[in-house]
């Protein structure tokens, strides 16, 4: 599903040569992403939902890495990234998480109804703990590091706090509340430093 837009092509071997030292690599059904050494988020494959990041749907799939924009221009200053099924996840320098690309069982963490299916395809800001302020806000702690899996998403703080949202079939995500899913990020307990 890709070539980097960011390479160049060895006229002798007709090889492309990327141009990314990429610390940070997920992948979901059908699309990537990377987070560069210089924070920069890119992503590539199926946008049916958005989950490449383009602030649109027309485009049902990009063959080259595409930086993900935020709605003000390429997302920058990204130290962690995630993906799930079909949505993406970014936590920024600034402790803060961004989600992307299609909401199913409240994986995007917008506080919305989990029965509701929807696209966002420009990076939404995920809501605090209560389902107002945001993650990564002076309640929690900046997150450092984002996880996600199928409709699930996780985020760790730097007080080593663990917060988590969306489909909890089977209670896999730790949170304790007997809920099928969860809109926006539940502290899992007996996670703290």
């Amino acid at each position: 599903y890709g070539q980097a837009d960011k390479g160049y092509m060895d006229p002798e071997t007709g090889e492309l040569t990327y141009q990314f030292n990429v610390p940070g690599l997920a992948t979901g059904t059908d699309f990537s992403l990377v987070v560069t050494a210089e924070g920069y988020a890119y992503a590539w494959g199926s946008n049916q939902y958005g989950q490449v990041g383009q602030n649109q749907l027309r485009t049902k799939q990009y063959d080259v890495f595409k930086p993900v924009q935020s709605g003000s221009g390429p997302m920058d200053r990204i130290v962690s990234v995630a993906a799930g099924d079909t949505f993406a996840l970014a936590a920024s320098q600034d402790g803060y998480v961004w989600a992307w690309g299609q909401n199913i069982s409240g994986s995007l963490g917008l506080n919305i109804d989990t029965s509701s299916i929807g696209s966002y395809p420009t990076p939404q800001r995920v809501r605090g703990a209560d389902g107002t302020g945001y993650l990564g806000d002076e309640r929690t702690g900046k997150v450092i590091k984002v996880f996600a899996f199928g409709n699930s998403a996780a985020a760790l703080t730097e007080k080593g706090e663990l917060y988590v949202w969306g489909g909890n079939e089977f209670d896999r995500l730790g949170a304790r509340r007997g809920k099928l899913n969860y809109g926006y990020p539940q502290k899992v307990p007996g996670l703290n430093h």
